[in-house]
């Protein structure tokens, strides 16, 4: 678990029980807010045909509206009242190919385990198996406002989350919810999603340097678990026991073997196959197209090779390393590249 290091603690312009002026966090005096609204505002995402929020824009909101949300969010999945127990939130946070969708799965297995729940990855499972309540519930979601409904009768969510917007940074906060970041060195994460979406350079990069400075936005002053790709967690018994003595799990031996057996590449490869034969996935690879349980894609699995950058060219690295230069510095990856070659040596 990372604590302080390049990382501070952000100061706190308003304290808990406490609507701020305007519903904008940036916006605190009233009744001219700086972000032009009078009537307070909300950032509210405009999510699009897939299942990440593709951009965000700014809704008018009464002062009254907006704090009604914030009661809402602390009363249905962050505090305990009247004895009854709230939903227990987890965020997995992470650039796209980090490994990001097995710290998602593996977070879901370990806390159905712990109920005595089946597990979601196996392949008996049906797509359609209903949600029962006081169980966990997992889904995509960069912002509270996007919830799905229900979520206040679970008693997990494990949300996955590539964006997370303020809301969800003021859940890790106020809401106390556990906090599991994946990063991985952000050319050879660039290359892996161009390479498995065939994807443009400059539309992935767009999408990582808006990534980028969400993950660091909700690092920033508070624990978390970091797990960085290199060290391949996601490939042994030690990564999934340490995600269980995070969340606080105790798992006997036999059930942390079974979960890294059903998250195996061997497994994940098996569970895509079967969702393309049934219908659930298609033939080729879709960035916008996955399986709603288990957020797999037809192009999920990479070869894991670290060094993936050498496919970009020099220019393509250095623009990755200038746009991502904050990101390298607070989770530790060089912000250079090993040997300086001018422009005229990329060709």
């Amino acid at each position: 678990m990372m604590r302080g290091g390049p990382l501070r603690a952000a100061s706190r312009k308003w304290r808990i029980g406490r609507a701020p002026a305007c519903g904008n966090f940036d916006a605190i005096r009233c009744p001219v807010h700086s972000c032009g609204h009078r009537q307070g505002c909300l950032k509210i995402p405009k999510v699009g045909a897939d299942h990440e929020s593709k951009s965000f824009e700014l809704a008018p909101a009464t002062p009254t509206a907006w704090w009604q949300r914030v009661q809402g969010m602390l009363g249905a999945v962050a505090f305990h009242s009247r004895g009854v127990t709230s939903p227990r939130p987890v965020l997995c946070v992470g650039l796209k190919s980090s490994a990001s969708t097995w710290v998602f799965n593996v977070v879901v297995e370990i806390l159905r385990a712990s109920r005595g729940d089946i597990s979601q990855m196996s392949r008996t499972v049906s797509p359609g198996a209903a949600f029962e309540p006081g169980g966990v519930m997992s889904f995509y979601s960069d912002a509270i406002e996007a919830f799905p409904e229900g979520a206040e009768h679970a008693g997990y969510l494990v949300i996955k989350t590539h964006k997370p917007a303020r809301s969800l940074r003021y859940l890790a906060g106020a809401g106390g919810a556990k906090v599991l970041i994946s990063v991985r060195e952000p050319r050879d994460a660039v290359a892996s999603l161009m390479q498995r979406f065939d994807l443009p350079f400059e539309t992935v990069l767009r999408d990582f340097k808006l990534s980028a400075q969400h993950v660091i936005a909700i690092a920033r002053g508070r624990p978390f678990l970091l797990l960085r790709y290199e060290d391949r967690f996601y490939e042994n018994l030690e990564g999934v026991a340490s995600v269980a003595k995070f969340l606080g799990v105790r798992l006997n031996r036999s059930k942390i073997e079974l979960i890294a057996r059903e998250l195996s590449a061997e497994e994940i490869a098996l569970k895509i196959e079967q969702l393309k034969a049934d219908g659930v996935l298609g033939p080729r690879p879709d960035a916008n197209e996955f399986d709603r349980r288990t957020h797999l894609h037809a192009g999920h699995l990479g070869d894991g090779s670290i060094g993936k950058h050498a496919a970009l060219t020099l220019q393509q690295q250095d623009s990755v390393l200038l746009a991502l230069r904050d990101f390298c510095r607070t989770f530790g990856y060089s912000a250079r590249r090993a040997q300086h070659i001018t422009p005229s040596d990329d060709h």
